[in-house]
């Protein structure tokens, strides 16, 4: 289930960033300023990583919950990106995308490592 999820999210992860400038782009907002959404997503997204990072782990919500609620998070930004048709829109887009990807990559690291626990885990890594 862990792998066909990370199967699922990897169209979700690649494809705002390759598309988020051409959208901008085509709503008629000009280059360097279509450019700087890309900057917003990465400074989000290291930003979450950050705070990811320092949220300790409880009994009441683990890794794999996290890690379910930044990939549902990412999905519905996802879903909800056709409507962003301003520049502030898609600003705000950016930031959510960022955020949740941020959020993303570090818990699956340690879902990887609490399912193939520490023996298997430099073998798994591949599987990410």
């Amino acid at each position: 289930l862990f792998m066909v999820s990370l199967f699922i999210v990897s169209f979700g992860v690649i494809v705002p960033a390759m598309y988020i400038v051409p959208r901008a782009k085509s709503l008629r907002i000009e280059d360097y300023t279509a450019a700087s959404l890309l900057s917003v997503i990465s400074i989000a997204d290291l930003i979450s990583r950050l705070v990811v990072g320092a949220i300790p782990e409880s009994s009441k919500f683990t890794r794999l919950d996290q890690y379910g609620l930044s990939v549902c998070l990412m999905g519905l930004a996802n879903l909800l990106s056709p409507l962003a048709k301003t520049y502030p829109a898609l600003v705000a887009y950016a930031v959510g995308h960022g955020m949740f990807y941020g959020a993303f990559v570090p818990t699956s690291l340690t879902c990887l490592a609490d399912l193939v626990g520490p023996k298997r885990l430099p073998s798994a890594i591949g599987i990410l």
